[in-house]
């Protein structure tokens, strides 16, 4: 017992002697056998965490799909579009030359779509065609106009066509 006192009382007079360096000393001793102790039991390594993903790479699908280069691709999509049957005159002739509705609509959806296309041609049909103004004027003598006529895209004057409308 005695081997124990003779250090104890060593640390006990440097303490008195050396107040802030030993307060150092031992704090850093302290420091370095707590953070060891703490890496042995495994605190600093990495923890698994689960996960729905198994570890392997994923794909991620384009922002935007293609737009439409055939009919088939065109009555299957998701939103089909009669922009996409109009910029694209492959696609129109390819729906002129069927001969039959079996020729080109092999499902439900094709079928859907096709309806689709068709109500959306029908709105835009339907839309008031722009009036075109066609000014055809003499003038007379003292630069007066003689007259003016003014004419529809469909190729009738305005009047003509209030009357139709009536």
């Amino acid at each position: 017992m005695e081997y124990l006192k003779k250090p104890f009382r060593w640390v006990v007079t440097q303490f008195k002697n050396h107040t802030v360096r030993s307060l150092l000393v031992s704090i850093s001793v302290l420091t370095i056998a707590a953070a060891g102790i703490m890496w042995a039991c495994g605190v600093f390594s990495s923890v698994s965490t689960f996960s729905y993903l198994s570890n392997r790479e994923y794909v991620l699908a384009p922002a935007e799909k293609p737009e439409p280069q055939t009919l088939e691709e065109l009555l299957h999509s998701d939103v089909p579009s009669v922009d996409t049957l109009l910029k694209n005159p492959e696609i129109a002739q390819e729906l002129l030359n069927a001969e039959k509705l079996t020729d080109i609509v092999d499902s439900r959806l094709a079928l859907n779509n096709l309806r689709s296309l068709g109500e959306q041609l029908n709105e835009r049909l339907e839309e008031e065609t722009p009036v075109v103004v066609d000014i055809s004027a003499g003038t007379a003598k003292g630069g007066r106009r003689l007259g003016t006529t003014v004419k529809t895209s469909e190729g009738i004057t305005a009047e003509q066509r209030e009357k139709l409308h009536r």
